[in-house]
């Protein structure tokens, strides 16, 4: 496999990760900014915040769908596909490197 094929190969490996992560990583946002006064709510309060799963569900249903989910997806594909697009040829040249063979092998 070339380089420039293992940078193509990075970026999308980013991409997917990103895809498929980061509806969660916006819920964990939500979820420490709502829960970052915890201490001063009553026990009655702390019983009653929701969690990921309802978080999720009430930002599908009151923010606009799916959409909702990805809101500000494209500045985070846009620092993490070039991060691990850069990455990812480095990886199998260190790889290649510790176990002692001198070329690329295709996968």
């Amino acid at each position: 496999m070339g380089s420039l094929r293992r940078l193509v190969c990075g970026g999308a490996a980013g991409i997917t990760s990103v895809f498929f992560t980061y509806p969660l990583d916006i819920v964990r946002t939500r979820l420490s900014i709502q829960s970052a006064s915890f201490a001063a709510l009553s026990k009655t309060q702390q019983a009653n915040l929701p969690g990921m799963w309802k978080t999720m569900v009430t930002m599908y249903k009151t923010e606009g769908g799916i959409l909702a989910l990805y809101r500000g997806i494209i500045p985070t594909v846009a620092g993490v596909a070039p991060y691990v697009s850069y990455l990812f040829p480095w990886h199998f040249r260190a790889a290649n490197k510790l176990s002692g063979r001198s070329k690329f092998h295709d996968i």
